[in-house]
């Protein structure tokens, strides 16, 4: 499998204005595979808008396309003979927003935080008057600030790195409910591929698992089932929620941060939990997942298979204990101490 990524983080522009990106970037794309010949090979492309950035990739299994496809993304430019596709596709996304597709408890979950003073529901956004000459500027804009990343099957690497801006995250200082569930989060700058394996292996190990801590300290002592942990990266930040069963006695939230972590997970544990992370990336999240996270988190690196393998190996309990304890300070600072 091959995978091209457009990633484009920018805080100067709209939500609307990467939505239509999207739209548009897709169709222009598609126009242009059939154009050179290539729209029957198999090639898959998925589009997402979040808020402040937009993620187009490109997935196939013939490695010769590879140049040819990175070669038609650089030529994708818009002019005067697009304008009635952009006046379809904003009519496309007028009718689009109308329908808020995220869950509650989706919706909780994002109103935990904010991003550039943004918060979830800017992705239903759409303005009632389209000037589709100065949208089209915006919008070819946008083209030159594209990041390319790739993975050929064996590696990944940034072929195409446009600077990024640093996001404002703003997140919740009381702990959010609704009528089912409480949640609440933390965020993490994140440098490098191995530090964003030790936050999301943390994750994992937290609440993602029947043998989890959330499910171990918190609903298996209450008879409860549902709690997991709930991650979003965007621009260099891992955001880390956890969302809980509502009858969770906050009391029993707020002490499990007080314990140490090697009081709440072994080192036989910790040595279980990384082997069955291990398995689960290869086998559910390997590549597009970790490839969109990469990119999302702005990580330049170029990386082999084999040695994301050595990353995981090389992680120890103690950077565990040392991430869990950051996690354990923020929650305690930010939720416990000011509920």
């Amino acid at each position: 499998m091959n995978i091209i990524s457009v990633h484009v983080e920018k805080n100067i522009f709209s939500n609307f204005e990467l939505h239509l990106f999207e739209h548009v970037y897709v169709k222009k794309i598609e126009y242009l595979f059939k154009k050179n010949n290539i729209d029957n090979q198999g090639i898959l492309i998925n589009a997402e808008t979040f808020i402040s950035y937009c993620d187009i990739t490109f997935a196939f299994h013939d490695k010769s396309l590879l140049k040819k496809i990175i070669s038609i993304i650089e030529a994708v430019k818009f002019d005067k003979l697009d304008i009635e596709m952009f006046n379809i596709e904003y009519m496309r996304i007028k009718e689009e927003v109308k329908v808020i597709d995220i869950t509650d408890e989706e919706k909780l979950i994002y109103t935990n935080f904010s991003i550039n003073s943004k918060d979830i529901m800017a992705l239903y956004e759409c303005p009632v008057n389209f000037d589709v000459d100065n949208i089209m500027l915006k919008v070819n804009e946008i083209v030159s600030n594209i990041n390319i990343y790739v993975f050929d099957g064996s590696k990944i690497y940034n072929y195409k790195k446009v600077n990024s801006e640093k996001i404002n995250i703003i997140t919740a200082d009381k702990y959010m409910q609704n009528e089912e569930h409480l949640t609440f989060s933390v965020y993490f700058n994140v440098y490098n591929i191995k530090e964003y394996l030790i936050v999301s292996l943390m994750s994992f190990i937290m609440g993602k698992t029947s043998e989890s801590i959330v499910d171990k300290f918190l609903l298996q002592k209450n008879n409860l089932y549902y709690g997991y942990t709930f991650d979003v990266t965007i621009n260099g930040i891992y955001i880390l929620s956890i969302l809980l069963d509502k009858d969770v006695e906050l009391s029993d939230v707020n002490k499990m941060f007080y314990i140490e972590f090697d009081k709440l997970i072994s080192s036989d544990d910790f040595i279980k939990f990384r082997n069955t992370f291990i398995t689960n990336f290869f086998l559910n999240e390997f590549p597009s997942d970790f490839f969109r996270n990469i990119c999302n988190l702005n990580l330049y690196d170029t990386i082999n298979i084999a040695e994301i393998t050595k990353m995981f190996n090389s992680i120890t309990f103690d950077d565990i204990i040392n991430k869990y304890n950051d996690f354990a300070k923020k929650v305690i600072n930010n939720y416990v101490e000011k509920k």
